[in-house]
């Protein structure tokens, strides 16, 4: 475990009763991702390059698609190395600062899913790099999904558009304005999307509308438990935007209970999430398999995002 803060801290139970699971691909996909990284310029040194691979990106996606072949694996794995590049400039770049540049940055990347251009070579390194695999998964997505993909990261650029109004400002939010917010700079919905691009199902929108809350419930549970692994890390940023921190701000919390808090926080959000998930009606035989194939997607990401967060170089080791 890198750093001492956290070596102090008990970790608490944490309530899941989805079972682990990893995909066969992910020692062949992280080379790829490294290939890809450097190609493109994204890593340019040895010690990014570590910094890079200590990531294990392909084991986060690995676990979130345990049973998808090579090629969406590796589609998820890039995208997300080339999102959390991205991420990482809202966070801890002077980016992350500047509201009106980071918007300015934001409304590119959109406007090049929007009005694609297949081939044609682009200045901005962020830009290409999207623009490329954008065109990936254009080619595998099922009627309807592209235009719900672009709405999900308008709204995650609005969750990053705000925390950067805050740091701006020196501002520190209140905790249930923090929670809502949360949910779209975690740009989890990013990825609940893409489970329909792997899965190759088709959902209508009434099964979109009735599983809206099972998705929010998953979404707090990977951001919260990322906030409290990567509590240390934030900290040492000067960052706010985290569930503990705040807990520890509004409640005038010490690190442990705030972290005790956290976790019961989680804990009470799956048990929320199973008993729903318990209720959700049936559709017919046909559309019940792509429903629960879906659900699926969801317990897997929560769950493998806990296992990737103990193995993952990027917090340090959560648990020793």
């Amino acid at each position: 475990m890198r750093g001492h803060l956290l070596e102090s801290i008990h970790l608490p139970e944490f309530y899941c009763p989805f079972p682990p699971a990893l995909s066969p691909h992910v020692e062949a996909v992280q080379p790829h991702l490294n290939q890809w990284m450097q190609e493109r310029r994204y890593i340019r040194t040895d010690a990014a390059l570590r910094r890079f691979e200590a990531g294990r990106f392909a084991w986060v996606t690995g676990r979130a698609h345990p049973d998808a072949d090579f090629e969406s694996v590796l589609i998820v794995a890039t995208y997300m190395s080339w999102l959390f590049m991205v991420d990482d400039l809202c966070d801890e770049a002077a980016l992350g600062r500047e509201p009106e540049r980071l918007r300015a940055q934001h409304q590119e990347l959109i406007q090049a899913m929007r009005h694609p251009r297949p081939g044609q070579r682009e200045e901005n390194p962020l830009v290409a790099g999207l623009s490329e695999i954008w065109e990936r998964m254009r080619r595998r997505a099922p009627p309807g999904w592209e235009e719900r993909f672009i709405r999900s990261f308008e709204d995650y650029t609005q969750g990053c558009q705000w925390e950067a109004e805050n740091r701006a400002r020196h501002r520190i939010p209140p905790l249930a304005e923090y929670m809502e917010h949360r949910r779209r700079s975690s740009a989890l919905y990013l990825f609940f999307d893409l489970i329909e691009l792997v899965e190759q199902v088709s959902l209508p929108d009434q099964i979109h509308e009735q599983a809206h809350t099972l998705k929010v419930l998953a979404n707090d549970m990977v951001a919260w438990f990322n906030d409290i692994v990567s509590f240390e890390k934030e900290l040492r940023a000067g960052d706010v935007h985290n569930l503990v921190i705040l807990l520890q701000h509004e409640y005038r919390l010490s690190t442990q209970s705030a972290v005790d808090q956290a976790a019961r926080l989680f804990n009470a959000r799956m048990r929320e999430y199973v008993d729903l998930q318990q209720r959700m009606p049936s559709h017919g035989a046909e559309l019940d398999g792509a429903v629960q194939r879906y659900l699926m997607g969801l317990r897997s990401w929560v769950r493998g995002n806990m296992d990737w967060s103990y193995e993952t170089g990027r917090y340090g080791k959560a648990r020793t």
